[in-house]
């Protein structure tokens, strides 16, 4: 992992950190509430993916953060993994409240473990790395399995509250179209104009 990439691994995580020390009527405010954000309350959109059910729900995800970071951090720079977590929790809570309009409330960053997740092995597959075909597959398996079948029990369990599988299943969906956008020429053209 880069120095850079160490950095932004460590302010993301004192952010998490920081949201879930704030108190549970503080973090009700920020956590995704689909009413709140149809009513125009549109930062829910972002700040939910920063609250947690409990201190087991942010050390998974600070775990899996982690991972990710130790595999791929220094892949992207960190203004492309800022704006990759940015699109990841857009289109998460976008997909939400589009698709499952029975989602009352939601908090938690496992969706965008998921987009990040996808965001590197496929990053890795264009680069000619095969072997990550593998974890793609499983990935996928993993999402359809949870859509069919409904979260695994024992993560249930370890974080005390039930698992939201459609912000995996979104997340990685926006992990996808974040990976196209990064490798079109043409938009990375306009970018590189526009900055």
């Amino acid at each position: 992992m880069s120095s850079r990439s160490k950095v932004f691994f460590i302010m993301i995580s004192l952010v998490m950190i920081s949201v879930s020390s704030i108190g549970d009527k503080a973090v009700l405010l920020l956590q995704y509430e689909r009413s709140r954000v149809l009513q125009g309350e549109l930062w829910r959109i972002f700040t939910s993916h920063l609250t947690h059910t409990s201190l087991n729900h942010l050390l998974l995800n600070l775990f899996g953060l982690l991972f990710i970071f130790l595999i791929w951090g220094s892949r992207l720079s960190p203004l492309k993994w800022m704006v990759s977590i940015a699109c990841c929790m857009l289109g998460i809570s976008i997909g939400h409240l589009l698709f499952f309009p029975h989602l009352d409330w939601y908090r938690g960053f496992s969706g965008v473990l998921h987009g990040m997740i996808v965001i590197g092995l496929i990053s890795e597959i264009k680069r000619g790395n095969k072997f990550y075909l593998i974890g793609l597959i499983a990935v996928i398996t993993k999402l359809l399995v949870e859509q069919v079948f409904g979260p695994l029990e024992p993560t249930n369990h370890f974080i005390k509250t039930p698992i939201i599988t459609s912000a995996h299943l979104c997340g990685a969906i926006t992990g996808v179209i974040v990976t196209y956008i990064f490798q079109n020429k043409k938009i990375q053209l306009l970018v590189s104009k526009l900055f």
